[in-house]
């Protein structure tokens, strides 16, 4: 948020991560589009953020499923190819998020190095989580597919907890 400058992270990488490995690239683009959206819609976010959210998320998804094609190539997903593949996208999607959120906070008047500063601090260590945890996921569930379930716990559990973290932070910026 601008306002705050206040920055979370919201897991985006592990879906991306799962849908690159299991996922044709058309369906994955308009899972991601779907679920944005009715995520930001649900949240009642303005039309604009809606449709600026879905624009960086197609083209980061467009980015992440071109990355990891190109890499894999006939390659398992599961091999050190197909790991350095998907890390490799997962950070090509992340430097488009944070250019796009860079942009936006520039032209939203704030100082260029100030903002550029803080956002890429506060984006970048969340994207090395989301990063780990949908390559864990996605290779765990590859090989035993029932475990997901715990990580699917742990994932559930990081989202529970930024999300008390993010309240608390709120509540103490209006003191």
């Amino acid at each position: 948020r601008r306002q705050a400058q206040f920055y979370g992270f919201a897991l985006a990488e592990v879906p991306l991560a799962i849908g690159l490995v299991y996922v044709e690239p058309a369906a994955l683009v308009v899972a991601r589009l779907v679920g944005v959206a009715v995520v930001l819609l649900v949240m009642r976010r303005r039309l604009a953020e809606v449709a600026f959210e879905l624009v960086i998320t197609a083209v980061q998804t467009a980015v992440a499923v071109a990355v990891f094609s190109a890499l894999l190539g006939d390659a398992t997903p599961i091999g050190w190819r197909g790991v350095a593949a998907l890390l490799t996208a997962l950070v090509a999607s992340h430097v488009v998020a944070v250019a796009a959120v860079v942009l936006a906070v520039m032209a939203g008047g704030w100082p260029r190095a100030r903002a550029a500063r803080q956002v890429l601090a506060s984006v970048s260590a969340a994207a090395v989580l989301d990063g780990a945890l949908g390559l864990a996921l996605a290779l765990l569930v590859w090989q035993v597919p029932h475990l997901g379930v715990l990580v699917g716990a742990v994932v559930v559990a990081c989202v529970w907890s930024n999300r008390v973290y993010t309240r608390l932070v709120e509540r103490h910026r209006r003191l």
